[in-house]
C-alpha cells in the first residue's frame, strides 16, 4: 500500500480505537490505581501498563510513520477481558438473583380487616404487628403471622423448600412469601417485612455475598506478590532484549503482560464459590459464610442438637400425669400453655391447642435458657421445664426421667410427656455421614430417656442429654482441644452460643431467628438430607478450585517463559490469556450441572408442582 493509504488507515484505526480506551478499558484503569492507592496491585495493574504502552507506542508510531502500531491486539485485547468479565460476573450475579428472587415474593399489597370488620387493601409497607389480614386463594400472604380463622392449603415451597402443599388452620403459623393454594385465612400479623422470616434469609444471602473465604483470601494474598513478580519479568525482558535487539522491545514486553495477566487466578475462586452457593440454594440450601465449604470437606465430628433438628420440632402431648390434687388435667394445660406462649423452644408448640384456655400470665414469663420457663399466674409463680429447674423453686426434688414438669412454690403440680417423631430422612443422613467417615454426636437439653430413645433409633453411641447451652459449649471446646474440626447443627435459640464457637454451624431454617444469624449455611427445608449435599459440593468445589489455579498457575508459567524468549506476538497472547480465563470459568460453570445425587432426587425438589396441588391462577 502507498504511504499515504497506510497512514490513513493508522488514523482511522486510532479514532476507532478512542471509544475502546477510553470507555470500554476505564475499569481496568480504574481498579489499577485503587489498587496501587491501597498497596495491593492487582491483576488490573499489568492490563493496564500493556494497553497504555501499545496505545502509545501505536500512536507515536502513527505520526513519526514507524513501523509497528497494535491497534487490532489492543481492541481484541479489550474485547476478549470484557467478554471474560461478563461470564465470570453473570456467574457470580447469579447469587444475586437468588436475593432478588426471594425478596420479590411478597406482594404490593395486603387486605386488613378493621375492628368494625371492614376490609381494605392497603400496601404491603403499612401492613403493622397485631393487624388482621384476610387472605383468599392465590393470594400470597403479606407477613408471618398465626391463623385465626379459616383453613387452607399453601404452597411453601419457595420458602421452605417442600415440595408438596401443606394444610394450616386455627393456631398454625404461616410465612410470608408463601401463596394460598385453595381454602381462606384471616391471620394476626406477628412479623412485617425485614423481621419476617423471609427477611431473615434475603440477609443471610445479602450477607453470604459479601463473604469472603479462605481459599479466597489466600488469592487476594497471592495476587500482588504475582503482579509485582510479573511486572518485575516485563522489565528484566525489556532490558534483554534492548541488547539483542531493540527494535523488539515493545511488543515482546506487551506479551508477557498480556500473557501473565492474573485473570484466570483472579477469577477461580470467586466464580467457584458463586456457583456453588447458588447451586445450593436451589436445592434448599442457603450458604451464608463461606468456610463451610472449606471445613466440612474434612473428616469432621457433627455434632447435632435433638428437638427440631434430629426430630421434627412439632412436638405433641403424648401423657399428663402426676397431677396435684386440686387441680385439673384442663387447669394444668391451660397454666403450662400460658407459660409457654412466648417461648422460642420448640416444645411451645406441644402446648399451643390449648392457649385458647390459657390463663393470662400476671407479668411476661422469664425464659431461662436450656432449663425452662418461669412466671407468675394469678399471683402464683410457676414454672415449666426440666425438674432440677422446677424443684429448684420449692426447695424439692424430683427424678428426672425425660419428662417436662410443671410446679410451684410447694412442689410438682403435674408431668407431662412430650413425643416427637424422627425428620423423615434422619436415619438415611446419619448414616451416610458415618459411612463417609465422619462421627456424629447428639447434644441434646431434653432428659436422658428421650435422647437415649432417638440415639438408639439413629445408632449412635455417644450422646448427651440435660446439656446446658454451656454444657454444649464446652462439649464442642473438648473436642476442638482434641484435634477434631466440629460442625454443630441445630436450631433453637439455646443453640446459638456453640452454633457460633464450633468450625462451622448448620441451623435448621424453621428454627429460631437467632439460630440463623449464627450460622454459615441454612437447609430452608423439613429435610436433612441438603446437609449431604452441602459436604459434596464442598468437596468437588475444592477440586475445582485446585484445577482451576493449577491450570492458571501452569498456563502463565509457560506463556511468560514462551514470550519473554519473543515467540508469542501480542495478539497470541491476549488470546491465550482470554482462553485461560475462559477455561476456568466454564469449569467452575460445570459445578452448577451437577447431578443431584440418586439418594436425594426427592428432596426439596422445586420445579415441578405435585399432581394433586389444585390448579388456581393468581
Amino acid at each position: 500500500m502507498q504511504t499515504s493509504t497506510i497512514t490513513l488507515l493508522r488514523v482511522a484505526s486510532l479514532v476507532t480505537l478512542l471509544p475502546i480506551m477510553f470507555y470500554a478499558a476505564v475499569p481496568f484503569f480504574k481498579g489499577a490505581l485503587r489498587g496501587l492507592r491501597f498497596g495491593k496491585p492487582g491483576m488490573d495493574v499489568p492490563v493496564s501498563l500493556a494497553l497504555t504502552l501499545a496505545f502509545t507506542a501505536s500512536a507515536i508510531n502513527t505520526l513519526t510513520h514507524a513501523d509497528a502500531v497494535y491497534f487490532d491486539s489492543i481492541a481484541m485485547f479489550v474485547g476478549l477481558l470484557c467478554v471474560s468479565r461478563f461470564l465470570e460476573m453473570r456467574a457470580r450475579h447469579s447469587a444475586d438473583d437468588q436475593g432478588e428472587a426471594i425478596a420479590a415474593l411478597l406482594p404490593a399489597s395486603a387486605v386488613r380487616i378493621s375492628a368494625e370488620g371492614q376490609s381494605q387493601a392497603i400496601a404491603r409497607d403499612r401492613v403493622q404487628q397485631g393487624d388482621l389480614l384476610a387472605v383468599e386463594p392465590g393470594d400470597i400472604i403479606a407477613a408471618d403471622g398465626v391463623v385465626t380463622h379459616g383453613a387452607a392449603g399453601l404452597d411453601e415451597r419457595l420458602i421452605t423448600g417442600e415440595s408438596r402443599s401443606v394444610s394450616r388452620k386455627i393456631g398454625d403459623k404461616v410465612l410470608a412469601g408463601t401463596r394460598v393454594l385453595s381454602g381462606s385465612l384471616t391471620l394476626r400479623v406477628t412479623q412485617t417485612g425485614a423481621q419476617t422470616f423471609l427477611g431473615d434469609i434475603t440477609r443471610l444471602v445479602e450477607r453470604a455475598q459479601s463473604d469472603r473465604g479462605t481459599l479466597q483470601n489466600i488469592a487476594d494474598r497471592l495476587a500482588t506478590p504475582f503482579v509485582i513478580t510479573v511486572l518485575c519479568i516485563a522489565l528484566v525482558t525489556g532490558v534483554v532484549w534492548s541488547l539483542i535487539d531493540p527494535s523488539r522491545i515493545i511488543p515482546v514486553v506487551l506479551s508477557v503482560l498480556i500473557v501473565a495477566c492474573p485473570c484466570a487466578l483472579a477469577v477461580a475462586t470467586p466464580t467457584t464459590l458463586a456457583v456453588t452457593a447458588t447451586t445450593l440454594a436451589k436445592r434448599g440450601v442457603l450458604l451464608t459464610q463461606a468456610r463451610i465449604l472449606e471445613v466440612i470437606k474434612r473428616h469432621t465430628v457433627f455434632v447435632f442438637d435433638k428437638t427440631g433438628t434430629l426430630t421434627q420440632g412439632r412436638p405433641s402431648i403424648k401423657a399428663v400425669d402426676r397431677i396435684r390434687a386440686g387441680f385439673s388435667r384442663s387447669d394444668v394445660l391451660a397454666i403450662a400453655a400460658a407459660l409457654e406462649q412466648d417461648s422460642p423452644h420448640s416444645i411451645a408448640a406441644a402446648f399451643e391447642p390449648f392457649q385458647d384456655a390459657a390463663t393470662l400470665a400476671d407479668s411476661p414469663s422469664t425464659i431461662r435458657v436450656g432449663a425452662g420457663v418461669s412466671g407468675i399466674i394469678d399471683g402464683k409463680r410457676y414454672r415449666i421445664g426440666h425438674s432440677a429447674f422446677v424443684t429448684a423453686l420449692s426447695a424439692t426434688q424430683c427424678p428426672d426421667d425425660g419428662g417436662i414438669f410443671l410446679g410451684d412454690e410447694h412442689g410438682i403440680v403435674a408431668r407431662f410427656e412430650i413425643v416427637d417423631a424422627l425428620r423423615a430422612d434422619a436415619i438415611q443422613t446419619v448414616r451416610s455421614l458415618r459411612e463417609q467417615g465422619h462421627t456424629v454426636v447428639i447434644s441434646s437439653g431434653d432428659g436422658r430417656a428421650a435422647v437415649a430413645a432417638v440415639a438408639k433409633q439413629l445408632d449412635i453411641e455417644s450422646w448427651h442429654a440435660r446439656h446446658t447451652p454451656a454444657d454444649k459449649l464446652q462439649l464442642v471446646e473438648n473436642l476442638r482441644a482434641d484435634g477434631q474440626t466440629v460442625v454443630m447443627v441445630g436450631d433453637g435459640a439455646n443453640d446459638a452460643p456453640v452454633l457460633a464457637q464450633s468450625d462451622a454451624a448448620i441451623a435448621i431454617g424453621s428454627g429460631t431467628a437467632l439460630a440463623r444469624a449464627s450460622s454459615d449455611a441454612i437447609i430452608v427445608g423439613e429435610s436433612l438430607a441438603p446437609l449431604l449435599e452441602v459436604i459434596a459440593f464442598a468437596r468437588r468445589s475444592a477440586t475445582t478450585v485446585r484445577l482451576s489455579l493449577a491450570w492458571a498457575a501452569s498456563y502463565n508459567a509457560m506463556g511468560v517463559s514462551l514470550a519473554a524468549l519473543g515467540w508469542i506476538s501480542p495478539w497470541m497472547a491476549a488470546i491465550g490469556m482470554t482462553a485461560s480465563s475462559l477455561l476456568v470459568v466454564w469449569n467452575a460453570l460445570r459445578l452448577g450441572k451437577t447431578e443431584k445425587p440418586e439418594s436425594l432426587q426427592s428432596t426439596n425438589e422445586l420445579a415441578t408442582p405435585p399432581a394433586d396441588w389444585p390448579k388456581v391462577t393468581p
